[in-house]
């Protein structure tokens, strides 16, 4: 995808209001005149710049967000496999050397790799459902990083609530996780905008 999204600006001019002022070593006593001629109406350059600039301004964000709901996309497509606990899904969103850790209510942290995940994943007769709101991914060339908080449920009942830190790299079939943070809280959880739980 290319360098990370910046805006630059030439240092070699300043703009102030409608005109450029250039660097004192190119500045002249004289002002500039335009050339003899036929003067361009200002109004029909206003129409003609105003469609152009108005297609790249719209442009930068559908660029942006189509990367960052892919992101999404894929964090979510982990969480229905793990839900049914489909061993291949989990296979294709995650890198081989991915790796998931998380820290418990008693402070406990606890590492696993990312097929170990996988294989409990499948191997559990437990229902599980991961809800996640208010994601904020930030996505930098092919490196995304996904932070939202979470609410856990096992076997319909609720089990805990935290933060997930999710970081994600781009390859060539798309958005794969690298690595899942997680933090795990059971009491003064907030209430989740979905609500209670359906069955």
């Amino acid at each position: 995808m290319g360098a990370p999204r910046s805006r630059f600006y030439a240092p070699s001019s300043v703009v102030t209001r409608n005109r450029i002022r250039t660097p004192a070593s190119n500045a002249t006593s004289e002002p500039v005149s335009e050339p003899k001629g036929k003067r361009r109406n200002p109004a029909r350059v206003m129409r003609r710049a105003v469609p152009l600039l108005a297609a790249l301004l719209l442009s930068i964000p559908a660029w942006a967000q189509s990367d960052e709901g892919d992101v999404l996309k894929t964090v979510q497509r982990t969480f229905d496999a793990m839900a049914a606990h489909d061993g291949v899904a989990l296979y294709e969103v995650f890198l081989p050397e991915a790796t998931i850790a998380g820290v418990t209510p008693d402070g406990r942290r606890h590492v696993m790799r990312g097929d170990e995940f996988i294989q409990r994943s499948v191997s559990s007769q437990e229902k599980i459902r991961e809800r996640i709101w208010d994601a904020m991914v930030s996505v930098n060339a092919d490196v995304a990083t996904l932070v939202a908080p979470y609410d856990f449920h096992r076997n319909g009942k609720f089990s805990h609530c935290g933060v997930d830190a999710v970081t994600l790299l781009k390859t060539s079939a798309g958005w794969r996780i690298s690595h899942i943070f997680f933090t795990m809280v059971r009491e003064g959880c907030p209430a989740s905008p979905f609500g209670k739980l359906e069955p």
